[in-house]
């Protein structure tokens, strides 16, 4: 048993080289069907083993579990992998567990890390969240492994929060100013 669960039901004999952090969740759960979809084999971890149910029909999938507090089932979810997709719940642990992600797959030799992270990400912001990103996008450039830092504005879906305002309004608010906002979209 690999981090509690692991679950090979791949479709093909091609053993995973990519790892999808956050698979279940928005962003991750759109990344694991493009994978699929192209037959691309991927190892996906999830937190609880419940989360599989949305992933076993998957082509080219190997679940496991893994706890980004628990640097074991880093190590093991990391093994034989050589490009990873990084992206934990924005938490004040996140800069902590990304940072032991990237320490984890730097021991595991991994090649390459796409990092979600944030536009405007700095370290000198006011804003927690951007400060962190920066850190931990710092990190990955220290440990010499190649990366892709994706920086999106904002995610079209998260202006479904706007949904009544827009309704009733034909208008949304945001506290930006002049500000211009790009959007990016997650479904395929």
């Amino acid at each position: 048993m690999f981090g509690g669960l692991r679950e090979n039901i791949m479709k093909n004999s091609e053993a995973p080289t990519i790892l999808v952090t956050g698979a279940t969740g928005n962003t991750g759960s759109e990344l694991v069907k493009i994978l699929a979809a192209r037959k691309i084999p991927f190892r996906a971890m999830i937190r609880k083993p419940k989360d599989a149910q949305s992933l076993v029909d998957l082509e080219g999938i190997e679940i496991v579990t893994g706890d980004f507090n628990d640097p074991k089932t880093i190590t093991e979810a990391l093994f034989g992998i050589e490009r990873a997709f990084l992206l934990t719940n924005s938490s004040e642990q996140a800069e902590a567990q990304q940072t032991a992600f990237v320490e984890a797959a730097n021991r595991a030799e991994v090649k390459h890390i796409v990092k979600l992270s944030q536009w405007a990400a700095d370290a000198d912001s006011p804003v927690r969240f951007l400060r962190y990103h920066a850190a931990v996008e710092r990190k990955i450039i220290d440990s010499g492994i190649a990366y892709t830092f994706l920086r999106p504005n904002l995610f079209m879906q998260g202006l479904l929060g706007f949904r009544d305002s827009i309704v009733n309004q034909n208008k949304f608010f945001a506290a930006i100013g002049d500000a211009k906002i790009s959007c990016s979209g997650l479904q395929t």
